[in-house]
């Protein structure tokens, strides 16, 4: 559940009994909707599955257009992927945390923005950017691969740019998020396309230059 001071503060955790997947449904879904749910498979893509990655650029129209035969493939592998991550650990002690990538900063953006001014889809967008502008600055990835994956969001139709952050405001949002611990601030990184590491060393003047870039 969400709370003022921040996204997904409070809850537990439910395994569900069963998942139902209709991809015909996919087309009655607004714009927005859609879009958050290809955020997520960008996300995996770059966490866990570089080939994932290459699908989804070579078949961007389909996948915008919800062609069931592409979709089915999508989400079968974006589905393949969560589950291993979530059944290897359940409560977030460990790889799990590669989940949160783009979600440090991109729900400090949604928080600050004020929940239902953006979707979730595109405040993670935002904070996928972000945080490979932060891993390229950072020596960890080459520019080249950031701006890939700038591209492939862009293509389908999630933002990568926001004018008028506050980068303070951000900063202060992120001390109270879940994945900051002992007063470090935990990012998710990419090192290469398809694995990720956990950084605890996050200063705000890295912030602030990964959040600078998404207003160029």
């Amino acid at each position: 559940m969400d709370h003022q001071a921040g996204k997904n503060l409070i809850g537990a955790f439910y395994q569900p009994q069963g998942v139902l997947i209709d991809v015909q449904s996919l087309r009655t879904l607004p714009a927005e909707g859609l879009q958050s749910g290809l955020a997520e498979c960008v996300k995996h893509a770059i966490i866990r599955d570089g080939d994932l990655a290459e699908f989804i650029e070579e078949n961007i129209q389909a996948i915008t257009a919800c062609d069931p035969d592409v979709m089915t493939d999508l989400i079968a592998r974006n589905v393949a992927i969560k589950a291993a991550v979530v059944s290897g650990d359940e409560r977030e002690t460990g790889q799990r945390a590669h989940l949160n990538f783009g979600h440090t900063i991109g729900h400090a953006i949604e928080t600050a923005a004020g929940f239902g001014e953006m979707s979730h889809g595109q405040a993670v967008s935002l904070g996928m950017v972000a945080a490979c502008r932060m891993a390229s600055q950072r020596g960890l990835i080459d520019n080249s691969l950031a701006e890939r994956i700038d591209a492939m969001l862009s293509s389908l139709g999630l933002p990568t740019r926001r004018a008028g952050l506050d980068v303070e405001e951000i900063w202060q949002i992120m001390q109270h998020d879940k994945k900051t611990i002992a007063g470090k601030v935990h990012m998710v990184l990419p090192v290469r396309l398809g694995e990720v590491k956990i950084f605890d060393d996050t200063t705000f003047e890295q912030v602030r230059s990964a959040v600078a870039a998404l207003s160029e």
